[in-house]
């Protein structure tokens, strides 16, 4: 299979790198070898390796390796070259090497391929990223760079209901992306909020979606929201207690949630720490072996949080957002 990188995100380096591995598992691929904030990786089709960077919430770019030339040793050419002009970008990670400024990182990104390849006749202008990172040099040609400012700049205040607290869509992907595998098709939120969950899994991956509430308000202003918003009209909406829930066992294929917590839990639920528990706990029953449930939590809850047996933890990220928030995004998979 041809090889690839992935530039990842500086800001949420183990957020980055498990949205990454859970993409590249639904694109059935490889990792090859991980370096700081970047990965090599090898997919069947160079459209998967698109789709896994356009289709994410925190990678930035991914592209097709030409070569990488370690600071110890010969360097390795994949034979691949890029089919027209070039132009030669340089980027450095975290400071490493130094030593080589931007044009020198160029010079030898452009003796590398003078050296291995054909020159083009081609007109296309072809990027070429040389990535300096943990003392190698990855030269390959740029295939997507997408940015996220459209999604970032979606404000849940524009939404058809809205309330307080309500998920932004950069996030909502983002935990979607986190829970999704190539075996399920039938997604579930067992605190529907305003809806942002199940609308991510509907218009990204147009996934059957079902999401849960135990409020008759939020349950009519999710569907209101989904009516107007999904591109995709295969959802459901149920009034549910999340420790009590109406579904059979092992008929869900992935859960991505944000449960409540403080004073929005107490009106209703003894605290947000047994809610929590007592939701994961029933989730771990209608969850088919192999789906995922992707827990976003308060870091006070999540180091209480006892794991049901049959859930294995796959990763547990911090993300920083104020001074009295810091989330632990958790994602757990169901095994046999």
């Amino acid at each position: 299979m041809p090889l690839f990188y992935a530039l990842l995100s500086g800001k949420y380096p183990c957020l980055s790198r498990s949205e990454f591995i859970s993409l590249l598992e639904f694109y059935e691929g490889n990792i090859v070898l991980e370096l700081t904030n970047t990965t090599i990786f090898e997919v069947e089709d160079e459209t998967d390796a698109i789709n896994i960077q356009v289709r994410s919430s925190t990678i930035k770019e991914v592209g097709r390796v030409i070569g990488i030339i370690p600071s110890k040793g010969e360097p390795l050419f994949f034979k691949y070259c890029p089919n027209g002009k070039i132009y030669i970008k340089p980027h450095r990670i975290q400071g490493f090497l130094k030593s080589l400024d931007g044009n020198a990182l160029v010079s030898i990104a452009l003796s590398f391929i003078k050296k291995n390849c054909i020159e083009s006749r081609k007109e296309d202008k072809k990027t070429v990223r040389v990535i300096a990172a943990d003392g190698v040099l990855i030269i390959g040609e740029l295939l997507s760079d997408r940015g996220k400012g459209d999604i970032i700049s979606q404000n849940p205040h524009n939404l058809p209901f809205y309330k307080p607290g309500a998920l932004n869509f950069w996030f909502a992907r983002l935990l979607v992306n986190l829970s999704i595998s190539k075996e399920g098709r039938v997604f579930y939120d067992p605190f529907c909020g305003t809806g942002s969950l199940p609308l991510s899994a509907l218009n990204d991956w147009k996934f059957i979606s079902i999401c849960s509430d135990i409020r008759k308000d939020m349950c009519y202003g999710a569907k209101r929201n989904l009516k107007t918003l999904s591109k995709v009209n295969e959802f459901e909406i149920i009034r549910a207690d999340a420790r009590h829930l109406p579904i059979r066992e092992r008929s869900i294929g992935f859960v991505a949630t944000d449960p409540p917590y403080g004073r929005s839990v107490k009106s209703l639920f003894s605290d947000s720490t047994n809610l929590s528990q007592d939701s994961l706990k029933e989730l771990a029953n209608i969850l088919d072996f192999g789906g995922k449930i992707v827990f976003s939590l308060d870091r006070n809850i999540a180091e209480k949080l006892i794991i049901p047996e049959g859930l294995k933890i796959k990763s547990r990220c911090p993300m920083y957002v104020h001074n009295r928030l810091t989330r632990i995004i958790m994602v757990m998979q169901k095994v046999e």
